[in-house]
Parts: structure tokens; C-alpha cells; sequence
């Protein structure tokens, strides 16, 4: 049966970890605007069909990119949400 008991290592833990998935995402973003744009570069001198399959490969990359940052905004974040709103509530008691 879980404890009533706060365990202070248990709240920063969770602290620690929610601020690195907030910095993972920000560094995702930052990461993917400066990916599509080197592609967008390339594309300044390159106009042939080798082009072309950067453009495919880096748009799949892009999506994936892109389907991370849904899981971690839909799933991660309220997952860690409502664990530490667990603990605060325990914290309270």
C-alpha cells in the first residue's frame, strides 16, 4: 500500500525531470527550425535529384520530429503533471 509520506528526493526527482522535458522539447524545436532551414540552404545551390531526396528524407524527419513533440506535449507532460500534483497533494496532508 503506497505511503502517505513525502519523500523529498521523490519531489525534486520529479522536479528535475519535468524541467528537462521542458528543455528537451524547447531544444527540439530550436533543433528542427535550424534542420529545415540547412535544407532550405542546401536547396539554395542544389536543384537536382539528389536534392529532391534530401527534401523526402528531411520531410520524414521533420514528421517524426514533429510526432516526438505530440507525445511528450499529450502524454509525458501531463503524465508528470499529475504525478507531482499527486505529490503536492501528499505534501499538504
Amino acid at each position: 500500500m503506497p505511503s502517505n509520506k513525502i519523500d523529498v528526493a521523490e519531489i525534486e526527482r520529479v522536479h528535475v525531470f519535468e524541467q528537462k522535458v521542458k528543455s528537451f522539447q524547447e531544444s527540439r524545436n530550436v533543433l528542427a527550425a535550424k534542420f529545415h532551414k540547412a535544407v532550405e540552404t542546401v536547396g539554395l545551390t542544389w536543384k537536382d535529384a539528389d536534392y529532391r531526396k534530401i527534401v523526402e528524407l528531411s520531410g520524414a524527419v521533420e514528421q517524426q520530429l514533429k510526432a516526438a513533440g505530440r507525445v511528450v506535449d499529450e502524454h509525458l507532460v501531463p503524465f508528470i503533471t499529475r504525478k507531482r500534483t499527486v505529490i503536492d497533494e501528499k505534501k499538504r496532508r
